[in-house]
């Protein structure tokens, strides 16, 4: 007998519950992301630099660019050389361009002429007659922007064709307000702060958890897909797929206090959890691929995927005990009753008013079940 109770079990969670114990259990340290800085003394070595670059695919001749933003950034509004560096590696590709200029233009930073005009038209754009104009023209339209000292320049001082007064301290010290002005893009800010901290190696990896429940998926019924996610900037969608097929975006913000325990260093774990629900009917029975996909607020992808059995079978089953009407807010309390679904209980978590509260201990004898 003892096999047929293998995955028949009662469940059992003490809570010790109180008003302020509820209120404790959720206050977690979620820690804001910091601005960028753009001025100040170089934040990465100029050999770490040159490395970044090459991993990135950068062309021989931008790498060699370095050199001239790490010796030219202190005479320019003291601008950190990593910002700028990283903002023509945004702008130009890692020196590959491919867009309407080429390298003989030498200008890092698709930077217009005085006159301006349409982004695809290379008229518009400035030619310097070296890589030094270029760059010191670059420099000094970001020391315009942030509003550093000694600045605006007179127009016989600075290579830099766009140097209006109506520029100065557009931005201030942040790269994410520099975006804001910069360009027209309304993610251009926030990819560019994460290009920089790519290069600082401040950059927090994006990830993704897929609960392991999922192993099987029972077919013809509505079936639950959660996790959680999380990005170094800020997770803007949640995509479905199940073999490469787009299934629905999921719904992302949930309350995730266990994730923000974990990783606090990131701005959004504690509202990290995703969910969808969809319609298994039309799977075939077998092997299949659950794949989930997150785009950044910064534009940058990245996905997950696992492996999921399509059965035929009935729904899992839940029990809280009936007796469970009343909790007195303080002393130890419990919540029980029995669980069983047809491939096994992985976890059983449980939750007050959707806050997760504990995970519950499973395995116990139910012979009544």
């Amino acid at each position: 007998m003892k096999k047929k109770y293998r995955l028949i079990s009662k469940f059992i969670l003490y809570v010790y519950l109180s008003v302020i114990f509820l209120n404790n259990l959720l206050l977690v340290n979620v820690q804001a992301r910091p601005i960028t800085k753009i001025v100040g003394q170089a934040s990465v070595s100029l050999q770490k630099a040159k490395e970044w670059a090459k991993n990135n695919g950068a062309t021989d001749e931008f790498i060699g660019l370095a050199n001239i933003y790490w010796d030219l950034a202190p005479k320019h509004g003291g601008i950190d050389p990593a910002v700028a560096y990283a903002q023509s590696a945004y702008e130009t590709g890692y020196g590959r361009f491919g867009g309407v200029i080429d390298a003989t233009y030498h200008n890092p930073c698709g930077m217009k002429t005085e006159q301006g005009g349409a982004d695809n038209d290379k008229n518009a754009h400035q030619r310097f007659d070296s890589w030094e104009d270029g760059i010191s023209a670059h420099l000094d339209h970001i020391a315009l922007y942030v509003g550093a000292k000694g600045y605006p320049k007179p127009k016989d001082q600075t290579k830099d064709p766009r140097h209006f007064n109506y520029l100065y301290g557009k931005s201030g010290d942040s790269v994410e307000k520099l975006g804001e002005t910069w360009a027209t893009t309304k993610v251009y800010g926030k990819k560019l702060a994460s290009l920089v901290r790519q290069l600082q190696g401040k950059y927090l990896p994006s990830k993704i958890h897929i609960n392991t429940n999922i192993t099987e998926l029972i077919k013809g019924n509505n079936q639950l897909i959660q996790g959680w996610a999380l990005n170094d900037s800020a997770v803007e969608k949640v995509n479905i797929y199940i073999d490469n097929n787009f299934i629905g975006q999921a719904n992302y913000g949930e309350d995730s206090p266990f994730v923000a325990q974990d990783y606090p260093e990131y701005s959004n774990s504690n509202k990290a959890g995703y969910t969808l629900r969809f319609d298994a009917s039309k799977l075939s029975l077998g092997n299949h691929e659950i794949k989930v996909e997150i785009i950044g607020d910064d534009g940058i992808k990245y996905k997950k995927s696992v492996p999921v059995k399509v059965v035929e079978g009935k729904l899992p089953k839940t029990h809280i005990n009936t007796n469970l009407k009343e909790l007195k807010q303080e002393g130890n309390q419990v919540i029980q009753g029995w669980a069983i679904n047809k491939s096994g209980v992985e976890a059983v978590n449980v939750y007050i008013d959707n806050k997760f509260i504990g995970k519950a201990n499973y395995g116990e004898d139910s012979p009544f079940v």
